[in-house]
């Protein structure tokens, strides 16, 4: 989770505001490992009578798919899963634009000769200013920087980050994604599931175990993949969305006692 940006183990899901959530390989009332295991089946619910959906997306049906809505999918293929989530997401335009720019790194340069982030003679890292046609740090007042898009800076050819994302989940199509995880209906299955996450957004999310996760090999790139499925959505520290809790956990405080 650090790697992605994320602190491990102090974001959960605003359940009671929420909308729509879909959860990896894991129930979130019954398979929930946690400390506060019992505040998640609380939580969750309240959200059920605010109007809350739960997607679980798992080989097996656990408790929570057999209530609510279940989408088998072949065992480890939850990366190609998410891949084809942002697939849809950015092809469809159902991202949050303005919190990609302003909260992520997305709008960052990056060399495409050796895929480092490029920096000025400051060793600042740098965007594209629309407005002037040229490179400039990041974070700039009263700059909004480019989103998308290929470049030139003085000489050096370079993309933007989200540029590059979009171009390595282009062939992860749903249909392609259907073949790898074998979900029943899959190409609809995985273009309604994203079109949802994305309408319903920021009162949305995707939602995994950590520790069930972590017994996976390609467990890193599990959860970059995952986190950047919600920030495509916007969804931290938003109502119904994810936020964040106050380290350390075992001084107790509202994870334990509210």
């Amino acid at each position: 989770n650090m790697m992605a940006g994320i602190p491990p183990f102090t974001h959960v899901c605003d359940f009671e505001q929420s909308l729509y959530t879909v959860h990896i390989g894991y129930c979130p009332t019954t398979g929930s490992w946690t400390p506060g295991g019992t505040w998640t089946m609380r939580e969750v619910s309240i959200g059920l009578k605010n109007g809350l959906e739960l997607e679980i997306v798992d080989p097996r049906m656990e408790e929570d798919a057999a209530m609510f809505s279940w989408t088998p999918v072949r065992p480890d293929t939850d990366i190609a899963f998410a891949m084809g989530l942002i697939h849809v997401l950015i092809k469809e335009k159902l991202y949050d634009r303005a919190f990609l720019l302003n909260y992520t790194n997305a709008p960052m340069l990056i060399r495409t000769d050796n895929g480092q982030p490029l920096k000025d003679t400051g060793g600042k890292y740098v965007v594209w200013n629309p407005k002037t046609r040229k490179a400039v740090p990041m974070g700039e007042p009263g700059v909004t920087p480019s989103l998308e898009g290929s470049f030139s800076v003085d000489g050096v050819a370079c993309k933007t980050g989200f540029q590059l994302l979009a171009e390595r989940v282009n062939n992860f199509t749903p249909e392609k994604v259907a073949q790898i995880t074998q979900i029943p209906q899959g190409a609809k299955r995985i273009r309604d599931i994203a079109t949802k996450l994305g309408r319903l957004k920021p009162r949305s999310a995707l939602q995994i175990s950590s520790v069930a996760s972590a017994k996976q090999a390609n467990v890193i790139q599990k959860i970059r993949t995952f986190g950047i499925v919600n920030m495509l959505l916007g969804n931290f520290d938003k109502p119904g969305g994810i936020y964040f809790l106050q380290p350390p956990l075992t001084s107790g405080g509202p994870y334990y006692m509210s």
